[in-house]
C-alpha cells in the first residue's frame, strides 16, 4: 500500500489597476505573521521594466526608512515591516519623481505597487492659451504638465481615517486573480484531483468596502468530467470587521458502470453526484486585543440519495502582549473542509472547490465524514526569528474514510466507494476519539531560510500489522483501530538567491502501521503531511502582452513511498 503522489502545476496571477501609481493589497503566505510586506514593479511609460532603480519606503514617524534596488525584472520587495502607514519614492535623474502615501501596511498582508515612471517630455504638451490677447506678452505658449499632481514629501490626514486605503474612483479599483493548469497522478480525497485540471480564483473591489470573489475548477478522467463553481461576497466594515457569504456547487458525471457495485445507484439521478454548499465567516476585533472569527457550512452531497451536514465553527484570539496570544477554538467540520486554511495559498480555493469528502459507511451506502474539535492554543513570538506554538486538543472523528489501492481484490471491496478518477477505494474507519497534544518551534535562519520542528502525542487509526488478511470490507474494518502515538515533524523553507526558488521540504514520522495520520487539525507552523514531501515553487518572467505573476509548482508526496496511503 506505500506509494508516492505527485503534481505538477502552472500558476498565472495578475493584479490590474488603471492608476499609475496603482497599490493593491493581499494576504500572504503567513497569515499569523505580525509582520507586513510591500512589493512591486518599477516599469517606464512603455512598461519596460527598470532594473536597478532604488525605492525608498519611510514609516509616517520618521523611524524607519530603508533603500531597496528593483531586480533585472523591474521587481522589488521589503518584507518584515511593522504594520503602520508608510511612503515610497523614486528618484531618477532621467524621470519625474514618483511618491506615493499613504500606503497602509497590515500584518499578514502585502501591498503591491505598480509605478509607472515618466519623463519630462512624455508628460508635457505644447499649446496656445485659449484666450491669447488676455495672456501676458512673455506667455506667448503655455507648458503645461499632463500628469496630476503628486502630493510631494507630504501624508494627507484625511487619507488617514478608518477607512484609510479604499479607492473611491472605480477605473483604479484592482482586479486580481489566478488561474492554475494541473496535471498529477492521483486524487487525494474522494473526486478531488482529476489528472488534468484547470482552477481559477479571483477578486474584484467592487466597491471601497465590498470584494466580490469566483473560483471555479473544471477537470477530466477516465470519461468523468467535473466542474466546481464558488462565489463569495465579502463586506468589510472600517478595519475591525468583515463578513463573508459564500456559495459552491460542484458536480461529477459518472459512468453507468460506476454503479454497479453501490446499494445506492446513482443511475436514477443521471449518473450524477452533486453538492452544494452554503457559508457564512464573521471576522471582527471587539477591542484591540480580542479578535473573533466565527461561521458555519452547510453542506449537502446527492448521490443516489441525500446527506447534509451542519458545520459551525469559531475562533477566540486574545493578544496577551506584543509578542504572544492565546487561542480557542471549535469546530463541528472535518479538517479537510475547514475554511481559510491551507499551507499554501492556492489550497485555500482547491480546498473550497474540493467534494466532501465520502466513504462506504454502514449497508455499504456513502457517508460524509464527520469530526469536531476543541483546541486551547499558545504562541509566542521571540523577536523577528523565532516562533513558539504549544497546544492542548480533544478530536471526535466518524465514518473517516480509508484509502484502499486495489491490486487483485477478487471481490473484497464489493460495495466500497470507489474514487472516479483512481484505482482507490474508500473505506468507512468508523468512529474515534481522544486528547492529544502539539508542540513547535520555528527559527528563522536568515532572509532565505526557516526551519521548523514539530512533535504531537494525538489518537490516529493504525492496522494490527504490516499484513492484514480479510474476507470481505467488514472484516478489513475491524482490523483498524484507534490508538494514541507520538508524531515528530521536520520542515524546511528556502529561497534559492537570484532565481527566486522558493523550496519547501518537510518529513512526518508516524507511528507503525499508521492508517489516518493523528492530529489532522493541524494548521500550524510544522504543519506537514505525513513522510517525504517535497514542493517547488519557480516565479517565471512575465510576457509583455500578458501583465502578470507566473509561477510553476511540483508538488512530491511521500517520495519514499512510506507506510500507508493516508
Amino acid at each position: 500500500m506505500a506509494k508516492w503522489n505527485w503534481s505538477l502545476g502552472f500558476a498565472i496571477a495578475w493584479s490590474w489597476a488603471a492608476a499609475a501609481g496603482a497599490e493593491t493589497a493581499k494576504p500572504v503566505g503567513g497569515a499569523n505573521t505580525p509582520y507586513g510586506t510591500i512589493a512591486g514593479r518599477v516599469a517606464d511609460a512603455r512598461g519596460m521594466a527598470q532594473a536597478g532603480v532604488p525605492v525608498t519606503i519611510a514609516s509616517r514617524d520618521g523611524r524607519f526608512e530603508q533603500k531597496v534596488y528593483t531586480q533585472s525584472n523591474g521587481r522589488f520587495s521589503l518584507t518584515r515591516l511593522v504594520p503602520g502607514i508608510y511612503a515610497a519614492e523614486v528618484l531618477l535623474p532621467t524621470f519625474l519623481p514618483f511618491w506615493k502615501a499613504p500606503i497602509i501596511v497590515r500584518s499578514g498582508a502585502e501591498v503591491l505597487l505598480e509605478i509607472d515612471l515618466r519623463t519630462l517630455v512624455e508628460t508635457m504638451e505644447l499649446r496656445l492659451p485659449e484666450n491669447p490677447e488676455a495672456a501676458r506678452e512673455e506667455w506667448k505658449w503655455v507648458l503645461r504638465t499632463g500628469a496630476p499632481p503628486r502630493p510631494i514629501l507630504r501624508f494627507r490626514e484625511e487619507t488617514l481615517s478608518a477607512s484609510a486605503g479604499t479607492v473611491d474612483d472605480p477605473r483604479e479599483r484592482a482586479l486580481r486573480g489566478t488561474v492554475q493548469f494541473w496535471a498529477g497522478n492521483d486524487s487525494r480525497g474522494f473526486a478531488s484531483d482529476p489528472g488534468l485540471r484547470t482552477s481559477f480564483d479571483m477578486e474584484y473591489e467592487w466597491t471601497g468596502t465590498s470584494v466580490l470573489g469566483i473560483a471555479g475548477s473544471a477537470g477530466l478522467e477516465r470519461g468523468t468530467p467535473a466542474a466546481s463553481l464558488r462565489t463569495a461576497w465579502n463586506r468589510r466594515f472600517g478595519d475591525q470587521a468583515s463578513s463573508t457569504y459564500s456559495a459552491t456547487a460542484r458536480q461529477l458525471f459518472l459512468p453507468g458502470q460506476y454503479w454497479k457495485n453501490l446499494a445506492a445507484p446513482g443511475s436514477a439521478f443521471g449518473g450524477r453526484v452533486q453538492s452544494l454548499t452554503f457559508g457564512y465567516e464573521h471576522e471582527s476585533e471587539p477591542s484591540a486585543r480580542v479578535r473573533l472569527h466565527y461561521g458555519s457550512l452547510v453542506d449537502t452531497v446527492t448521490s443516489g440519495e441525500r446527506m447534509t451536514r451542519w458545520s459551525p465553527f469559531g475562533r477566540l484570539t486574545y493578544l496577551y502582549s506584543d509578542g504572544t496570544r492565546l487561542n480557542f477554538e471549535f469546530t463541528a467540520a472535518t479538517p479537510r473542509v475547514m475554511p481559510s486554511e491551507g499551507r499554501l495559498p492556492r489550497q485555500k480555493a482547491e480546498q473550497s472547490l474540493a467534494f466532501p469528502q465520502l466513504s462506504s459507511g454502514d449497508g455499504l451506502r456513502p457517508a460524509l465524514e464527520g469530526g469536531k474539535h476543541l483546541e486551547a492554543a499558545w504562541e509566542h513570538q521571540e523577536g523577528p526569528r523565532i516562533r513558539v506554538q504549544a497546544a492542548a486538543f480533544y478530536d471526535s472523528l466518524s465514518d473517516q474514510a480509508l484509502s484502499l489501492v486495489a491490486v487483485n481484490s477478487n471481490g473484497l471491496l464489493a460495495g466500497a466507494l470507489r474514487d472516479p478518477f483512481s484505482n482507490q477505494y474508500f473505506l468507512n474507519g468508523g468512529h474515534y476519539s481522544g486528547a492529544g497534544a502539539r508542540a513547535s518551534l520555528g527559527a528563522k535562519l536568515s532572509e532565505s531560510h526557516e526551519v521548523a520542528f514539530g512533535y504531537t502525542y494525538a489518537g490516529g487509526l493504525r492496522a494490527h500489522s504490516e499484513q492484514m488478511v480479510a474476507g470481505n470490507s467488514q472484516a478489513l474494518r475491524e482490523l483498524v483501530r484507534a490508538q494514541r502515538g507520538h508524531s515528530f515533524v521536520v520542515k524546511v523553507t528556502s529561497t534559492v538567491p537570484w532565481m527566486h526558488t522558493q523550496l519547501i521540504t518537510s518529513y512526518r514520522w508516524l507511528p507503525r502501521y499508521s492508517v489516518l495520520a493523528p492530529d489532522p487539525y493541524d494548521h500550524g507552523i510544522s504543519h506537514s503531511d505525513p513522510y517525504l514531501n517535497v514542493v517547488v515553487l519557480q516565479p517565471l518572467p512575465s510576457p509583455t502582452i500578458l501583465p502578470g505573476q507566473f509561477q510553476a509548482i511540483a508538488d512530491f508526496s511521500n517520495l519514499l513511498a512510506q507506510g500507508y496511503l493516508a
